[in-house]
């Protein structure tokens, strides 16, 4: 029997989706971002899905959401921070260091293996980047804050997200017998679905608070 929250994780998905295309204005780039990575993480979700119920290997396309969804999240805040350009080019250098990494380890180890060290050192780039773009913009003068503000939300929807999935990958090697690990299963798939469902409301207050922000400017311009 499918687990009541896998419903509730995959309806949660659909709403931030459908909030997206009520921005009938112009659209940011920020907000493309976002919702690329939506769609995404929740493509690969579905997909993870139908492989547990068919108990199928899923890990190729999990290795593959790895390389895209690192590049969306950190792409996503140089487009919302005004990084000098060496912060920008060390981004690109952290970025292509990830992107190595992993293809050092699907080389040597194949797609049909996941490596947890790599998915962990990933979502701590993804925290400790929230943090550093919170503190940007919140040292902003009153104008640009005000511009930006909004921002915090998708932020806070990614930190909350990747930190959640910390927790899981950072006690996979503990040396636990075989019904430990199978109750720690099971509560590892509730916080990453708990993870999955916050994100999904906070991004569609995300994507609400950015079609007022963009209809306000757009009614300033006429």
């Amino acid at each position: 029997m499918v687990p009541i929250v896998t419903y509730i994780y995959f309806a949660s998905g659909l709403i931030p989706i459908l909030a997206y295309f009520t921005i009938k204005v112009k659209k940011s780039i920020p907000s493309h971002f976002v919702f690329a990575f939506l769609i995404l993480s929740v493509s690969i979700d579905f997909h993870n899905f139908y492989c547990y119920l068919n108990k199928e290997n899923n890990l190729v396309l999990v290795n593959i959401y790895d390389y895209v969804a690192i590049f969306l999240e950190l792409f996503f805040f140089l487009s919302i921070a005004k990084f000098n350009k060496a912060f920008t080019f060390l981004t690109s250098i952290v970025l292509l260091l990830c992107w190595t990494a992993h293809v050092i380890f699907n080389l040597n180890n194949g797609f049909h293996i996941y490596s947890t060290s790599l998915s962990y050192m990933m979502s701590l780039i993804v925290c400790i980047y929230s943090v550093i773009v919170t503190l940007i913009i919140i040292r902003e003068d009153t104008l640009n804050f005000n511009r930006s503000k909004h921002q915090l939300i998708a932020i806070l929807g990614f930190f909350l997200f990747e930190s959640l999935c910390l927790i899981p990958v950072s006690t996979l090697n503990l040396d636990l017998n075989t019904s430990d690990r199978e109750h720690l299963a099971e509560l590892y798939n509730l916080i990453v679905v708990l993870g999955g469902v916050l994100r999904n409301i906070i991004f569609t207050l995300y994507f609400i608070a950015e079609r007022r922000k963009r209809k306000s400017s757009q009614l300033s311009h006429i």
